[in-house]
């Protein structure tokens, strides 16, 4: 519902959404990386990283759950994964307001921080409300941007990482969750 009350124009001119495209996936790889990264430096293996890579970078529980099965994850890595991304998703949604305002981070360039970087929609909605309502619209923005990477995320795992047996894995029945299409129609009435 929040779609109906956002104005999308300014993202379709000139050369808007393209430059948020770039920077939303550079935040993805960021995030794969660094979940990678600091996966190995804490004994994780590699599936384990992976779910919490797309925890960060993509939308939380929805995105690990996504990606699970394309890693072929077991219930160990899920548990971990999804305990670790809700206990961070609440912290973001405390820390990063204060912490961005302390630097200097505030108006538009806080509600794209709140977009780019906490896990959960809501989370990032009402951080990105922290930063004041009038920018809201750019935290939802970005955040659903981010979502929508998802399908994008899920079929380049499929296609990249051998399966257990060490056999490639086919994308096939991969969409786009719902809720991003619902927020284009109603951004678009």
């Amino acid at each position: 519902l929040i779609g109906f009350g956002m104005d999308l124009r300014p993202l379709l001119t000139g050369g808007a959404l393209g430059s948020t495209l770039l920077v939303v996936m550079v935040g993805i790889v960021v995030a794969f990386a660094g979940a990678m990264l600091a996966g190995r430096l804490c004994g994780l293996n590699p599936r384990a990283s992976l779910l919490l890579g797309a925890g960060t970078a993509i939308c939380g529980n929805s995105a690990i759950m996504a990606v699970a099965p394309t890693v072929e994850a077991d219930e160990e890595d899920l548990g971990l994964a999804i305990g670790v991304i809700n206990l961070l998703g609440v912290a973001m949604l405390f820390a990063l307001p204060p912490a961005a305002l302390a630097v200097g981070i505030s108006g538009e360039a806080g509600g794209a921080l709140a977009g780019l970087t906490v896990h959960a929609v809501p989370q990032a909605i009402a951080t990105g409300e922290a930063f004041g309502e009038d920018v809201v619209h750019v935290a939802t923005l970005y955040k659903l941007l981010r979502v929508a990477m998802l399908v994008p995320v899920v079929v380049l795992l499929a296609l990249v990482l051998p399966g257990r047996d060490g056999t490639r894995r086919k994308s096939g029945g991969v969409g786009v969750p719902h809720f991003v299409w619902l927020f284009v129609v109603a951004s678009a009435l």
